[in-house]
């Protein structure tokens, strides 16, 4: 089973909540036809994970493009 790039995330999310090690993906859903994640997934999984622990998110690259996203505990 492939997983996808909002799985991908969500997993670490968890895995950050329980462990609280900061960690990065690169180049998420890369070699799909859509590339990267989209700009509600980004927002919606930042906001959750802020509204339960003070983090700082960084999000790179475009919209629509294979995006890293690093979350660093605060």
């Amino acid at each position: 089973m492939v997983e996808d790039g909002g799985q991908v995330l969500r997993c670490a999310l968890i895995q950050f909540l329980l462990t609280n090690q900061a960690f990065a993906i690169d180049r998420i859903r890369a070699g799909r036809e859509k590339p990267g994640l989209m700009t509600q997934h980004l927002l919606t999984n930042a906001a959750v994970i802020q509204a339960i622990l003070p983090v700082h998110i960084t999000i790179d690259g475009a919209v629509g493009q294979p995006a890293g996203v690093i979350i660093i505990a605060s």
